[in-house]
């Protein structure tokens, strides 16, 4: 749905990413350029607005199709994100949501039970991909939201899943003492498979790094090799196929610069990049950064400047603001060193990019 204001410009009914109807005015070449023109965090709004436009009741056997089609669905856009990154997939997901959501107030009963299940799995992506795209708030609230219907969907094994999330967002915004106690709490859950468990101790030692305990985020990081050690062969349902021993050793090295031993860090940094699957560019990107700040940290400008640029170049193909915000802290750690040709274009990429959010 759209309409022209007092310039003449078109005003165009769009979603935000916690589904939230809002108005956007935007000239004419931008809207016949298309959707791909639009912000990335909303999409235009056909007739979508808080409503799905479903029957009334949908049959069990019709429902159980659709389940299964939004599960395949859920595969999909997660593959697709790994790829094209958060703004090709976010508005469909929060589309699907939106279904889902439609569905839940209809079905009953264990019918009931699956959509709120489907319905956490798509909220938690969402949150994902909020997250991504630098909307710390709408990712609060997504996250908050698959909690809640995990809870009221009665799949334990998904609502370990969702407090180990919540123990990484935690470390990320530097709450220490959370991070700390919701990975604990994950590794006492039963339902939690071996690789979630592994996760959250890893989360765990974070806040121990940031902490500056060394030897309870050594001993974390140990459970959390040995958790991942022991975990069978992957399984369909598994949430953390990604946690693998790579995994805890890249994050080892996350804590070992907070720890402020930056020469460990880039020593784990890469021997685990060097072994990283190339499925999963965009925490490539994140690592590579994080990488280029442990160089920094150690006094190899060079070496900064060239784990930025490849970080960067990931960036811009996936648009990812976590790998920026990972990058960024650069602009004032090399600013000694810019008179070095590599130093100075990754800080003339970094002011590109500052400039244009």
């Amino acid at each position: 749905m759209s309409g022209m204001d007092d310039q003449g410009s078109i005003v165009v009914q769009m979603m935000n990413l916690t589904g939230e109807p809002v108005a956007v005015s935007m000239d004419r070449r931008t809207f016949m350029s298309g959707i791909a023109a639009l912000p990335a965090v909303a999409w235009v709004d056909q007739g979508l607005t808080g409503k799905a436009g479903l029957p009334a009741m949908v049959a069990d056997g019709d429902l159980r199709d659709v389940l299964t089609n939004m599960r395949k669905l859920f595969g999909v856009l997660a593959a697709q994100d790994n790829i094209l990154g958060p703004s090709a997939v976010a508005p469909t997901a929060v589309h699907q949501v939106a279904i889902l959501r439609e569905l839940s107030r209809t079905a009953n009963g264990r019918s009931r039970a699956a959509v709120m299940d489907v319905q956490a799995a798509y909220a938690e992506f969402t949150g994902w991909l909020a997250d991504d795209l630098g909307d710390r708030n709408a990712g609060q609230h997504w996250i908050t939201n698959a909690l809640q219907w995990a809870h009221e969907a009665g799949d334990e094994l998904f609502v370990s899943y969702v407090l180990m999330r919540q123990a990484q967002r935690a470390g990320e915004t530097g709450d220490v003492a959370s991070a700390i106690s919701l990975g604990q709490a994950v590794q006492r859950k039963g339902e939690a498979t071996h690789r979630i468990r592994s996760a959250a101790a890893q989360f765990e030692a974070q806040g121990h790094a940031l902490a500056g305990d060394e030897t309870a985020f050594r001993a974390a990081i140990e459970t959390a090799r040995g958790l991942v050690a022991d975990a069978p062969q992957l399984v369909p349902g598994d949430w953390a196929p990604w946690c693998t021993p790579a995994y805890i050793d890249i994050h080892e090295a996350a804590g070992w610069t907070r720890l402020g031993d930056p020469r460990k860090a880039i020593i784990a940094y890469e021997d685990a990049l060097g072994a990283w699957s190339g499925e999963f560019q965009r925490d490539q990107g994140v690592y590579l950064g994080r990488l280029a700040q442990a160089y920094a940290a150690a006094g190899e400008p060079e070496q900064s400047a060239k784990s930025a640029a490849t970080a960067l170049s990931i960036a811009r193909r996936t648009n990812s603001a976590r790998i920026v915000t990972e990058v960024n802290p650069l602009r004032s750690t090399l600013e000694r060193w810019q008179e070095l040709p590599s130093v100075k274009s990754v800080m003339s990429d970094l002011a590109q990019l500052a400039d244009q959010q």
